[in-house]
């Protein structure tokens, strides 16, 4: 994550606290996050634990994971159209870490949902059994100025 010394036009950070609990949650926009493909993807609006954030600004890299709430930006004219739903589901799908990839992470166990970086920092999130269980667990969502072609709309459910 680019420091704020780093200007304008970089990505930035909004923190919050919720008194009730005491947790400490970043709004960020347009962070990079590493799938598990080893690609990255740039996710418009995503809220993480404040704890990744600190991490990730003291040892650097970028998160390796799905953030709690996953929000794409679309500020276009025409309506969404299905290979930009397919799109949006399959950069949620590499970034999705479930209890079965254990084997091929090098993270040490138990399984997390999201992880600071690679460099072995503190993880968060239980990792989800299926992905039907993740995509209940997080909030995720395509913001746009028009509505969607028939057939992307179908797709929403996913």
């Amino acid at each position: 994550m680019a420091p704020a010394s780093a200007g304008p036009g970089n990505a930035s950070v909004i923190g919050l606290r919720k008194l009730s609990t005491g947790s400490e949650w970043e709004i960020w926009n347009g962070i990079q996050f590493e799938g598990r493909s080893g690609a990255t993807h740039e996710i418009d609006i995503a809220i993480v634990p404040r704890q990744v954030g600190v991490q990730l600004r003291q040892m650097g890299g970028m998160p390796f994971g799905r953030p709690r709430v996953a929000i794409e930006c679309k500020d276009v004219g025409q309506s969404g159209s299905v290979d930009e739903m397919r799109a949006f589901v399959a950069r949620l799908y590499d970034v999705t870490v479930l209890q079965l990839h254990q084997a091929h992470l090098a993270f040490p166990p138990p399984t997390q949902g999201i992880y600071p970086g690679t460099t072995g920092a503190i993880p968060f999130y239980a990792a989800q059994v299926t992905y039907w269980d993740e995509n209940r667990h997080t909030f995720n969502a395509i913001a746009r100025r028009t509505g969607f072609a028939a057939g992307a709309a179908a797709l929403t459910n996913y």
